[in-house]
């Protein structure tokens, strides 16, 4: 759930954060148990999974603030190259991941994500940054020939898929084989009934 704070409030948060994380890489696992280590392996990577959600909100709002242009920088990728120390391609992912998955407070906008399902997936910690960047290619690849509520209902069916134990790569397909039954220009077959859709879920891997 998405909570309004104060600057205060969210510095706050922030300073726990860095404090927990700290401890916790400080922290010798070695006496655990092994059902104890399985368990941490399994909170560790939710909670590792959410952290990218406050680094694209973030992200959004200093684009939006136009952060890149106060400080003398030419956009926001060279601001997070140079301030972040990001590669190019890493840079690129970050804003895309803003403008897309992050909330957005600028006019003319909704104010929720613009791909709500994925954000909400991904501020949960149900799947991975790898699964969230391979449904989000899909889907802009795919807005260029469907509208809502079409692509809203391949964003649904391609995180459910992600969720359900879809690789990265059965989601590229996925979204290819999707795109192409969803299209008006060509057969109109609904993607939900789709083989690899219920092969992922059933834990195998696509085949399309």
């Amino acid at each position: 759930m998405i909570e309004n704070t104060t600057a205060t409030e969210y510095l706050a948060a922030l300073a726990s954060f860095e404090q927990a994380a700290e401890r916790l890489a400080a922290s010798n696992p070695v006496m655990l148990s092994s059902q104890e280590v399985l368990d941490g392996l399994r909170r560790l990577e939710c909670a590792a999974r959410k952290v990218p959600s406050s680094q694209y909100w973030l992200t959004e709002v200093g684009i939006e603030q136009g952060l890149p242009g106060q400080l003398g920088y030419t956009g926001a990728k060279e601001m997070l190259i140079d301030q972040l120390h990001l590669a190019g391609g890493e840079a690129q992912d970050r804003i895309r991941g803003a403008r897309s998955r992050a909330p957005r407070q600028e006019r003319g906008y909704a104010p929720e994500p613009r791909l709500a399902v994925l954000a909400g997936a991904q501020r949960d910690g149900l799947l991975s940054e790898r699964h969230a960047v391979a449904v989000e290619k899909a889907l802009d690849k795919c807005s260029r020939k469907l509208a809502d509520p079409a692509l809203h209902d391949l964003e649904d069916m391609l995180v459910t898929a992600a969720v359900g134990g879809c690789t990265p790569d059965d989601i590229t397909k996925l979204g290819n084989r999707a795109c192409e039954l969803l299209d008006p220009t060509g057969p109109n077959r609904p993607p939900r009934t789709s083989p690899a859709t219920a092969n992922c879920r059933s834990g195998g891997r696509a085949t399309i």
